[in-house]
C-alpha cells in the first residue's frame, strides 16, 4: 500500500489510486505522521485538529465524527502506536 510522507498537512496532491481505495491515517515504524492509501476502510476514527485535542474513537461515537478535522484510522493496533508516540489518545 503506497504510503504518503509527505502528506503531514492533509495535502491532496497525492492522486488517488484506480479503484476502491481509502484514505487512512496513522504512522510509520519510526513514528512519522502520513496519510496513506488503504484497500480496506479504517475501523475508527479521530480528530486531529490545530489544537491539542487529539482523540480517536469508534466510529459512532460523536466527537470523533466531526466532519472538520476528522480522519480514519485503520485498526486497533494502528491506535496504540498513535497513543504510544503521544499523537493520539482515546475519546473520553
Amino acid at each position: 500500500m503506497p504510503k504518503h510522507d509527505k502528506d503531514t498537512t492533509r495535502d491532496t496532491t497525492d492522486p488517488k489510486p484506480a479503484g476502491d481505495w481509502y484514505r487512512l491515517f496513522g504512522v510509520d515504524d519510526v513514528g512519522r505522521i502520513l496519510f496513506y492509501w488503504s484497500e480496506k476502510p479504517g475501523q475508527f476514527a479521530g480528530y486531529f485538529g490545530n489544537s491539542s485535542a487529539h482523540v480517536w474513537g469508534t466510529l459512532h461515537h460523536e466527537t470523533t465524527m466531526l466532519r472538520k478535522n476528522r480522519v480514519f484510522i485503520a485498526n486497533l493496533e494502528m491506535v496504540r502506536k498513535l497513543e504510544k508516540g503521544q499523537i493520539m489518545r482515546p475519546c473520553g
